[in-house]
């Protein structure tokens, strides 16, 4: 008796789920779940901003104007990969530093060094915040020396320009909609291609000694031009539109 009433109910179940309408309301219903996901998906800010800009910090080995400050932005052409430009300059006095292992007759009345960077170039993300960078741009780093003594005087001045090559790796936090946090932890810089200038001034010092003055001057601009720097930490926040 229970087979001759589940076998015409499974037979109307199996019909029913057949009927035209049945299929249509099924089908209506995976397309509100459909459209659920691609709601979800375009509150990721990762996907829907693509412009961004913002401030810098960072600190550069070799002393070359810490802290340095700045702006950056950036634009995603996908979610893999944006391109970004950065603006970065600062110094470093050096006097205290010198003065203390000169001599007693010896004053430094100044000493700095001052960079300042334009950069441009891409980034590759593997994740949702872990990213790759390659950069080329513009550098300069001047230094300006003087030292006197009661009976001489010296001062150095130099100007190094190099175009530069680099790449780092870092983290990019959205917090919210709109605001982001980033951090390239390490990045590193070559300087295929630079040019330099110098002027040096020595009184009171005999002519051997002030050819030795200019040729160290002259040496240090080329030095500074072609050195490779190494970028400990490069901060930014901003927003993302």
């Amino acid at each position: 008796m229970v087979r001759q009433i589940l076998i015409p109910l499974l037979t109307a179940v199996l019909a029913f789920s057949a009927t035209p309408a049945f299929a249509k309301k099924k089908k209506g219903k995976k397309k509100k779940q459909e459209k659920t996901e691609e709601v979800s998906s375009s509150e990721n800010p990762q996907t829907t901003k693509k412009l961004g800009v913002g401030v810098n910090v960072a600190v550069k080995g070799l002393g070359l104007g810490n802290p340095a400050f700045g702006g950056s932005g950036f634009f995603e052409l996908s979610p893999k990969i944006a391109l970004f430009s950065s603006f970065l300059m600062g110094s470093t006095d050096l006097k205290n530093s010198l003065q203390s292992s000169a001599g007693e007759d010896i004053t430094v009345d100044k000493a700095g060094i001052s960079s300042m960077e334009i950069l441009a170039g891409g980034r590759y993300f593997f994740g949702s915040s872990l990213y790759a960078s390659g950069s080329t741009g513009l550098r300069r780093i001047t230094t300006d020396t003087a030292f006197s003594a009661p009976d001489a005087s010296l001062s150095m001045q130099t100007t190094s320009m190099s175009i530069v090559l680099g790449g780092g790796v870092g983290n990019r936090w959205y917090l919210g909609k709109s605001f982001y946090v980033s951090g390239e932890w390490l990045s590193y810089q070559l300087a295929p291609v630079s040019n330099y200038s110098f002027k040096s001034s020595a009184d009171g010092f005999d002519d051997e000694t002030a050819d030795f003055i200019e040729s160290t001057t002259s040496d240090l601009a080329q030095k500074l031009g072609k050195t490779s720097v190494t970028t400990l930490i490069n901060l930014s926040a901003g927003m993302a539109f």
